[in-house]
């Protein structure tokens, strides 16, 4: 409807933001290059598809080989979780996308303290924009590399460090601004609509969807000093 209309509506009136944003673009420029939604362009989405899963078994292999010494270890671990990924990321939907992006993310936080602050905020940008809700994770993540960091306190480090994050928040800011003008509301419709219930009490559904996926690789992370 995007490409039919202008417009970001279901029907042609109707607006909505109910959507990751970098998704939505990815999927606009290949239906643009397709002329259409049609079977050249699911072919070339299918493709697509198997690029990201191929880049992120390559990221998911460097990590491992990372943090487990013991090859069977390692490899029991990628496997695991690569499969978990994959079966997930081949439903076409924004986790294709963000799963790369995220262990890429992590991988550029774990590298010494010479890492490209310009490139890790501007990933951390990207990974916000495939999946809102990481914002949770990226911000927390962010600071505790920082802190981590044995330069943290050094001024033309701590400079690095605010670069960073303005390149990862400013068009976060920018894109939730354009939202309250455009839909009236400071996030998409999806994460509205995850919110209603019966009671008084907050939903959880959002924190699930994004933290249970990652779950595994957390109790890996916690094993790590005992098994390796």
């Amino acid at each position: 409807n995007i490409l039919k209309f202008g417009l970001s509506t279901f029907d042609g009136t109707t607006l909505t933001n109910g959507y990751h944003p970098l998704w939505m673009i990815v999927i606009l420029c290949l239906g643009k290059l397709m002329g259409g939604f049609d079977e050249g362009f699911f072919i070339l989405f299918r493709i697509i598809l198997i690029i990201l899963s191929l880049w992120t078994g390559v990221l998911l292999l460097q990590l491992c080989r990372q943090f487990f010494a013991k090859v069977f270890l390692r490899y029991a671990v990628f496997i695991f979780c690569y499969y978990l990924i994959t079966r997930t990321s081949f439903a076409g939907m924004e986790f294709a996308i963000s799963s790369p992006l995220l262990l890429l993310f992590i991988s550029l936080g774990l590298t010494p303290t010479n890492k490209s602050w310009v490139l890790f905020g501007f990933v951390a940008c990207l990974l916000i924009f495939s999946r809102v809700d990481l914002l949770m994770f990226v911000l927390p993540f962010i600071i505790f590399t920082a802190i981590g960091d044995y330069d943290f306190l050094n001024r033309k480090y701590s400079k690095n460090i605010v670069v960073a994050m303005i390149i990862c928040i400013f068009p976060f800011l920018a894109y939730a601004v354009f939202n309250k003008i455009i839909f009236d509301s400071w996030i998409p419709l999806s994460g509205l609509a995850k919110q209603l219930k019966n009671s008084l009490f907050p939903s959880i559904e959002v924190l699930k969807s994004l933290y249970f996926p990652t779950s595994y690789s957390i109790i890996a992370h916690r094993l790590m000093p005992l098994i390796s």
